[in-house]
């Protein structure tokens, strides 16, 4: 067994570039291995039992062919032959066209996964935000801000569950939970991370995954999704099969943002990390001798699109003279700093947040604070006429025309914008801006269709109206990221990576879903599953899917 000084865990992950403060690099050390959340822990009820795969990235097309290349002979073990029926095998179901939430991207995604409840609902529109109310950037991923401290905080303090504002699916069912690696846990018993020396150096390559870069060896993401593996067993070892135990994969996500050729390298990650891990945790359910009374559920929170890994087509928050923040300052705005954590009187009119295929930018009144070292009063919303579509026509203006940034010529392929009202007033659905005047979306989509894209007015409402609706910014850019443009000319929002997420079309949208269970056939299961997903194939119906599953 590795014994390491836990000063000398903290000194390497606060050195190692990773944006962790000293304190939370404590506290993860601290926090690392098997937590309990709970005192005492619920009693399980030994009866019907469910074990939820969380494959972070992997777009349903994805899932179908690991399983049907046999990538994934642990979970076809379990699901038996093909039958006739698309997506019906012996013992399983596989469910197609069920979509994310908007932006189909990690932490709105999973919130949705876990709590059924969208964006404008949850309080978790993306995978960073700012608060307005509070003046406070949010970054459990961040894509645009440097700083770790909010990712770190997941696992350490809660982070997503101070900022979730509905029930989790832990607290619905109040049954025996247990939760490994996931970032939603609120409401859980147990909850697993990898230990101490696990843990940093997963939060040591997180930076640079995030980033996209490609120094980082495939060997580092296998510890990262095979942490996940290890701590569940012990977990076991410790307190029993649970009723509830959720699996995270965050790994194979991370391997296709930052590697190329990203599809094929998640295949290669999927049989050669997560299928072999995954035969040891049904092996350990088949040797309790519960695996015959436990639902296998497979599910996803986005699919990838590849995209060129370049500056030219990565819209960052860089100085350059070509990004986003560049169109703002050349219309007088003054943007936030890309920074986790600012000066409480720091001087900043507009703030971007990156989600990948979306950027939203939240804009402050500006005829309050006018000249430059001036502190903005975000608690009052900004004006339509002067601040939203002052905005809103420049970036118009650079991506229609390249003026005055060629470079951003076809950058976009929609700008949206919304009248603000109070923060505490219901949100108005966001309407398409064409330079000169607005338009209700699906009005706009009949006239200029997107093959590609699905269901985005229903998708959009859920993001933008709502009790948390305001969190998703004054203006919406929409990158040009979608399967139906050619690889050449897409763009995304955030520093350059070879494959990226969170717009509306179906290769990002599109999650895996499949049910198995011993014994079931995959007819009935397919019933069950249909029924529940009838209302709507969206995301929002996973929670409803595993309470209708463990009543069973």
């Amino acid at each position: 067994m590795r014994r390491v000084h836990p000063l000398w865990l903290v000194l390497l992950l606060v050195g190692c570039g990773s944006g962790v403060s000293v304190s939370e690099a404590i506290s993860l050390v601290k926090h690392s291995g098997v937590q309990t959340l709970r005192h005492p822990l619920r009693e399980t009820r030994g009866t019907t039992r469910l074990l939820l795969i969380g494959l972070d990235g992997v777009g349903s097309d994805e899932l179908g062919m690991a399983i049907d290349g046999g990538e994934l002979s642990s979970l076809e073990a379990v699901a038996g032959r093909g039958q006739d029926r698309p997506g019906q095998f012996e013992h399983a179901y596989r469910a197609r066209d069920v979509m994310s939430i908007l932006p189909s991207t990690t932490m709105a995604a999973w919130t949705t996964v876990y709590t059924g409840a969208p964006a404008a609902e949850s309080g978790v529109p993306g995978n960073e935000w700012f608060d307005r109310t509070t003046r406070r950037f949010l970054a459990p991923a961040p894509v645009s801000v440097r700083g770790m401290d909010h990712a770190m905080q997941i696992h350490t303090d809660g982070f997503m569950g101070d900022q979730i504002a509905v029930q989790t699916v832990f607290e619905r069912l109040d049954l025996r939970s247990h939760v490994s690696l996931g970032p939603i846990h609120r409401g859980a018993d147990v909850y697993t991370t990898p230990r101490a020396l696990d843990a940093v150096q997963m939060f040591s390559i997180l930076p640079e995954a995030l980033r996209g870069e490609h120094t980082i060896s495939e060997e580092a993401y296998a510890e990262l999704d095979e942490g996940s593996i290890e701590e569940v067993l012990e977990a076991i070892d410790e307190f029993g099969v649970p009723d509830l135990q959720t699996m995270y994969f965050p790994g194979v996500d991370l391997v296709a943002h930052s590697r190329e050729n990203p599809l094929q390298e998640q295949h290669e990650h999927l049989m050669n990390v997560i299928d072999p891990g995954l035969r040891r945790v049904l092996d350990r359910y088949r040797s309790e001798g519960v695996l015959s009374e436990t639902w296998i559920v497979v599910v996803s929170d986005h699919g990838h699109t590849p995209v060129q890994h370049d500056d030219q087509h990565a819209l960052s928050v860089d100085d350059s003279a070509d990004d986003p923040p560049a169109v703002l300052r050349r219309a007088g705005f003054r943007p936030r700093p890309p920074e986790l954590v600012v000066p409480d009187d720091a001087d900043f009119d507009s703030v971007f947040a990156y989600q990948g295929g979306l950027a939203y930018l939240y804009l402050a009144d500006r005829s309050r604070c006018p000249d430059e070292g001036d502190t903005c009063d975000w608690s009052a919303p900004p004006r339509y006429e002067e601040d939203v579509l002052v905005a809103a026509r420049r970036f118009w203006d650079a991506s229609e025309h390249g003026q005055p940034f060629p470079a951003l010529q076809g950058s976009l392929a929609m700008i949206l914008v919304r009248e603000p009202v109070a923060h505490d007033a219901r949100p108005n659905a966001f309407r398409v801006f064409d330079g000169e005047r607005t338009h209700d979306v699906a009005a706009w989509l009949e006239e200029h269709p997107r093959l590609d894209w699905r269901d985005v007015p229903r998708r959009l409402e859920q993001l933008a109206v709502g009790p948390r609706g305001h969190l998703a910014g004054d203006v919406i850019l929409v990158a040009n990221l979608g399967h139906d443009i050619p690889e050449k000319d897409r763009t995304y929002f955030s520093g350059p990576y070879h494959s990226w997420h969170g717009s509306p079309s179906v290769r990002d949208s599109e999650i895996s879903l499949l049910v198995a269970r011993e014994g079931w056939s995959g007819a009935r299961i397919r019933g069950i599953v249909e029924e529940v997903l009838r209302p709507q194939r969206s995301q929002t119906r996973i929670t409803p899917l595993i309470e209708r599953l463990l009543s069973e």
